[in-house]
């Protein structure tokens, strides 16, 4: 046996020929469902709005708050409306609208209750219905919703298809407001709240700062450093200068008692005060002229100090003076004397007792002075080993009022900004909103020429399959084709021929057919 070749285009024509009322119904069937389809589908409407997208700082990179660097990144264009498009389709918008509208203006099926069918299906299998009419209706609005971009501009087509055309143009509407508003929260870029937690922790630190400072001054009763030191400083410079002075003081008053002691110890306590004779007379004169030179001293004493040239030359005419009277009372004896009190001498002891006393009271305003300064030196010492814990205090007071006051200026600057951009349009404007289309979409057309063409590959299928699974011949053709034998005849079977012969080139023979 030869093998079989493809069947010609007239065999296959000759077998639909011969199955044409299996095929005619076939087809018819298929052709009536396609009909009934197309009749009992209600029609939808698709209503549209297109999108333009604008390039802005939107889609470029931002930094952070208050940071200072600078990253030239941007989106490409299909990056952005793809962007745009995940937005504008994202489950959240989508629950958003089918709440507002309501799942039953959108799908009144989906709030019925389950069926009999549903219901025993869900009992055997032993769970418990989870319809939800949101849920539902979201899953049809999502396979009702299209968004697609232009291929060569910056446009979005956002469309959704409904049975009601004005219920399809609200949807679209309502779907672009709450686009815009939530894209509007998503770009914003909203880092004020952030930093004002900064701003709150560092106020905060700053008022821990301030008060330690405080409690650490309360504590060292340090009010104000620079002037409290100042004060110390001027004491201690004046109880210094003081002690220098009473230093001197004491030194001066301590010299004049030495000296005073010892013209003391020259002068007599009792001189002659009267005498008869000439000699007499002549001393009683040279005791009143050291008298006045003695008064004449103290009174230098009083502006010059010991060494001074005038109180030094006064001194020599005293010792002069002095000298020449001891000579007199020397040389003459007087017949009749009365002694007395030297007033030299009265005058020395009186300027010694002063003397003495101004160098008691100096040297005790010294111990008095050092004590102070003593004191003084204290306060100081004291002061300044407070100093470092106090200046740690405030310099950490004062860093964190910079980091305050900065925080402030950044957080100041994020608020204006972003109130800026909250104020400012946004770069996605509506260039067409949705209308309730006039005219429905083309779905029974389609229905019918799908049907059409169905029917065509159903009829094709079927007069192929009836002549693969054909079990006799139809056909000379395809009998010398199968058998390689050539046929010499054929008789219709309308002549009611019961059997065909053909004889056989091989075989010589005849063979029924």
């Amino acid at each position: 046996m030869r093998k079989q070749a493809f069947p010609s285009l007239r065999e296959l024509l000759f077998s639909a020929f011969q199955d044409g009322r299996r095929i005619i119904i076939l087809m018819s069937v298929t052709l009536f469902l396609a009909a009934g389809a197309a009749v009992t589908i209600s029609p939808t409407y698709m209503a549209a709005s297109t999108l333009l997208v604008l390039l802005s700082p939107e889609y470029a990179y931002r930094p952070e708050a208050g940071a200072d660097t600078f990253v030239n990144m941007a989106l490409e264009r299909d990056a952005i409306l793809s962007s745009e498009i995940s937005i504008l389709t994202s489950t959240k918008l989508q629950y958003e609208v089918v709440n507002k509208i309501g799942p039953e203006r959108l799908y009144p099926d989906t709030v019925k209750p389950e069926g009999w069918f549903a219901r025993n299906f869900h009992r055997l299998l032993g769970q418990r219905s989870t319809r939800n009419p949101v849920d539902l209706s979201v899953e049809q609005f999502s396979r009702n919703l299209m968004a697609y971009p232009d291929k060569s501009g910056n446009t979005i087509q956002v469309g959704f298809r409904h049975r009601d055309p004005a219920l399809a143009a609200e949807v679209v509407n309502d779907l672009v407001a709450a686009y815009l508003a939530v894209r509007e929260s998503v770009y914003l870029d909203v880092q004020s709240d952030l930093v004002q937690k900064q701003v709150d922790k560092l106020h905060d630190s700053l008022d821990l700062a301030s008060a330690e400072l405080s409690r650490y001054q309360r504590e060292s009763g340090i009010a104000d450093f620079p002037t409290q030191l100042d004060v110390l400083l001027r004491q201690q410079g004046d109880l210094n200068r003081s002690l220098q002075a009473t230093e001197t003081t004491i030194a001066d008053a301590s010299q004049r008692v030495q000296t005073i002691k010892a013209q003391l110890a020259k002068t007599p306590m009792e001189v002659v005060q009267f005498s008869d004779d000439e000699s007499d007379r002549r001393v009683q004169a040279t005791r009143d002229a050291l008298a006045a030179l003695t008064q004449k001293e103290m009174d230098l004493r009083q502006s010059y100090t010991d060494s001074s040239d005038k109180v030094v030359a006064v001194r020599n005419q005293i010792a002069a003076m002095q000298a020449e009277m001891t000579k007199l009372q020397t040389i003459s004896k007087p017949s009749a004397v009365r002694k007395g009190l030297n007033e030299i001498y009265a005058t020395l002891d009186l300027d010694r007792l002063r003397a003495e006393s101004t160098l008691a009271a100096a040297t005790q305003q010294r111990l008095a002075i050092q004590q102070q300064l003593a004191a003084i030196n204290k306060a100081v010492g004291d002061l300044y080993a407070k100093k470092a814990g106090l200046e740690e205090r405030q310099r950490q007071k004062a860093l964190l009022e910079q980091n305050y006051a900065a925080a402030m200026k950044t957080l100041d600057d994020r608020r204006m900004q972003e109130n800026v951009e909250a104020k400012k349009a946004t770069n996605v404007r509506v260039i067409q909103p949705a209308g309730a289309p006039l005219k429905s979409n083309a779905i029974r057309i389609v229905i019918l020429a799908g049907g059409a063409i169905i029917s065509l590959l159903v009829g094709l299928l079927t007069a192929f399959l009836s002549d693969v699974f054909r079990r006799g011949f139809i056909s000379p053709d395809r009998l010398e084709r199968t058998l390689g034998v050539r046929v010499l005849g054929s008789v219709s079977s309308s002549y009611k021929f019961k059997e065909i012969w053909s004889l056989a080139d091989t075989k010589n023979k005849w063979l029924p057919g």
